[in-house]
């Protein structure tokens, strides 16, 4: 299916600007297997707070209507579908969505196996780990959501190249350039929250991005030095690149913090008032704002530069504890519940809400970020003498 075309038609439906051959090509594509799964791999595009028109409880009104409508009410006690209980989320936690599917749910709901009559119980919010997906934006400001792609994918071609390597995430490749051509394009990859993403860049550095981050870097590097711009958290492994015998320095810019890497790996978290920088291999040298002083880094070693006093702290530490999130664990080693918490808000994609002082409590452990919520509070439960309450998309934590 063009997930492209089912996007643009739906959000068509939604404005009232469908024209009659364009609603039958809707109606046709609704009716296809499979569908549900694309509109929720379109489901950042078509979710934006400009575009909502209801309120959360007239989308739950709206799904009540569906649901027991006489057409509809008589396909649910016929049929089973996984949809039904995706249904109920959307049009209840994200009223713009729900608009959409209000017209089309009859649609999803004709299938040929029987009724989860449980489905139909189950909270409105259903709180799941985080996982792949990310958006490209393009410097003409169009994008690709790269969310379900067929591993192998060509996403684009002309004087660069875009594959899409399934979990290894998309590569860039450029062609040589002719003489006399130095224009540098950029593109930005997008994470929400919820998301992560790795991408190759066209000189082969590697970059894992974390949740709710972007990364601005050249589709091909015409010129020295290379430069990105990072914002959130990235994991870096970088190549090293010499041309005419010299080495290519590669830099990376996060808000007030500049990195000159040689040839290295290492972590950047810019979340919040502080950069921490985490050294694994190489070896990097770091100025921020217009001070000329540079810090050098070497391996198991971290910088933290706190922005707002404009002060920086450099220790030896196990780069382990900041770098598992790229591996699929949190991992924390005597860390602020706060500071977890953060982490956590970011990768299951939910609200944090604090009823008593928890600034005594700190937390060192090991858990798969694929851990369900429930498992992943009820390990830190556990441990340490908090309690936390979910409710919808927030968690409430209280000694």
């Amino acid at each position: 299916m063009n997930r492209e075309r089912l996007l643009y038609l739906i959000i068509q439906y939604r404005e009232n600007r469908c024209t009659a051959a364009e609603r039958n090509e809707l109606y046709q594509l609704m009716s296809e297997p499979g569908v549900e799964d694309d509109i929720f791999e379109l489901w950042d595009q078509l979710y934006s707070p400009a575009s909502t028109t209801l309120t959360r409880e007239e989308g739950e009104q709206l799904f009540q209507k569906i649901r027991t409508a006489p057409v509809v009410h008589g396909d649910l006690q016929r049929t089973k579908s996984p949809i039904i209980k995706r249904l109920k989320y959307i049009a209840s936690a994200a009223a713009a969505i729900a608009v959409v599917w209000g017209g089309y749910s009859i649609l999803f709901l004709k299938s040929s196996a029987p009724l989860d009559e449980y489905a139909l119980q189950q909270s409105d919010t259903i709180i799941t780990p985080g996982s792949k997906r990310a958006q490209i934006i393009f410097e003409d400001g169009h994008s690709i959501n790269l969310v379900g792609l067929v591993a192998r994918d060509t996403l684009r071609t002309g004087d660069y190249l875009i594959l899409n390597r399934g979990e290894d995430g998309v590569s860039y490749h450029s062609r040589e350039r002719t003489a006399g051509e130095n224009i540098e394009t950029y593109n930005t990859l997008l994470t929400p929250r919820g998301g992560e993403y790795t991408i190759s860049l066209a000189d082969g550095t590697k970059v894992w991005l974390n949740a709710n981050s972007s990364l601005k870097y050249p589709t091909r590097f015409t010129a020295a030095p290379r430069t990105v711009e990072l914002e959130g958290e990235a994991y870096f492994d970088v190549a090293s690149l010499e041309k005419g015998g010299k080495r290519v320095p590669f830099y990376v810019k996060t808000r007030t913090q500049t990195i000159e890497v040689l040839g290295t790996e290492f972590n950047i978290n810019s979340f919040g008032k502080e950069i921490t920088t985490t050294l694994v291999e190489g070896k990097v040298a770091l100025t921020y704002g217009t001070n000329p002083e540079q810090y050098v880094l070497k391996p198991n070693q971290q910088i933290i530069y706190n922005e707002r006093i404009g002060t920086h702290n450099i220790k030896e530490i196990d780069p382990y504890y900041f770098t598992a999130w790229k591996n699929g664990d949190f991992a924390f080693e005597n860390t602020p519940l706060t500071d977890v918490m953060e982490d956590i808000a970011r990768w299951y994609n939910i609200d944090v809400n604090y009823e008593s002082d928890v600034s005594d409590v700190r937390f060192s452990g090991k858990i798969s970020k694929l851990e369900s919520i429930e498992q992943l509070l009820a390990t830190i439960e556990w441990t340490y003498s908090v309690k936390f309450k979910i409710n919808g998309r927030r968690v409430t934590i209280r000694k």
